[in-house]
């Protein structure tokens, strides 16, 4: 894990993001940090309501204003860069979630860090919204940050699993690399809603996780609860976890974190960021 991609919009949250990323980097060994900002085009239309020229756009002019606009951003942050990592700026034309894979390709990002808030449609439509679909199509790992996290060592993650079909559906590479790049404790949680659902180490999924994530010696952990957000909450506190990991799949409760209230509840109101690996661009 060498690159880290952070998309901003120039917000507090943004920026907060980039000094998670700064942080984070640092302690995985990251080299570089791309600054990645999308950018729709300012239409100029004629005034001239008798011979009007139309819609015409100077894409140049906007692709230059945007960098520009980036650097300055990161001119903002300079004195806090670690030593070790460069850092650089990308701008494209075009929606976020539309772009960001691509941009992942060519600048070869290992991860993704963004900013999450709450506080308002207006401030989640452009940062909240773009983190989770993201979360959900991104092609390597994202971490997605609270408006008001901190960095701080990363010394302990949880993985929230539902222990279905562990091995055709989890991305074990991935959460590998983000482990032994951390050095971190690793544990596994599986929250059942009722007796029926509730599982032990003997289940396939726990020893499926023993089989394919050799060397990461997971602590397991089975709680019973029908608040799926609200136990993961409850845990991350008794076991000061510093990462929440989570898997979005179709139709199972990971993906009401990404979809339904439960993310705001579990990312928007919480000091710990949540890590989405898309178990599609890993099988």
């Amino acid at each position: 894990m060498k690159t880290i991609l952070v998309p901003i919009d120039f917000s507090e949250v943004a920026k907060n993001a980039v000094l998670y990323a700064f942080g984070f980097g640092k302690q995985i060994g990251a080299t570089k940090i791309v600054l990645y900002h999308s950018y729709f085009a300012q239409l100029n239309v004629s005034s001239d309501l008798i011979t009007p020229t139309g819609v015409t756009v100077d894409y140049q002019a906007e692709q230059q204003n945007a960098e520009q606009l980036v650097y300055d951003f990161k001119e903002t942050l300079v004195d806090q860069i670690p030593a070790g990592i460069e850092v650089v700026i990308v701008a494209t034309y075009g929606s976020l979630d539309s772009n960001i894979n691509t941009v992942v390709a060519e600048v070869a990002a290992d991860l993704i860090v963004m900013g999450i808030t709450g506080g308002g449609v207006l401030k989640e439509k452009l940062v909240g919204s773009n983190a989770t679909s993201i979360a959900r199509d991104a092609s390597v790992p994202v971490i997605i940050v609270p408006g008001h996290a901190e960095y701080s060592h990363v010394n302990r993650i949880l993985l929230a699993s539902d222990f279905v079909d562990v091995e055709l559906s989890t991305p074990f590479g991935p959460i590998i690399d983000l482990v032994n790049a951390t050095q971190a404790e690793f544990f596994i949680l599986h929250v059942a809603e009722n007796d029926q659902d509730s599982v032990d180490v003997n289940h396939p999924g726990a020893i499926a996780f023993l089989d394919w994530l050799p060397g990461l010696q997971p602590e397991f952990n089975f709680v019973q609860s029908k608040d799926f957000a609200g136990a993961i909450s409850d845990f991350v506190t008794e076991k000061v976890i510093k990462l929440v990991l989570v898997i979005p799949k179709k139709h199972d409760l990971v993906e009401t974190l990404f979809l339904e209230n439960h993310t705001k509840k579990l990312a928007f109101h919480s000091d710990i960021p949540v890590v989405a690996i898309n178990y599609n661009s890993y099988n």
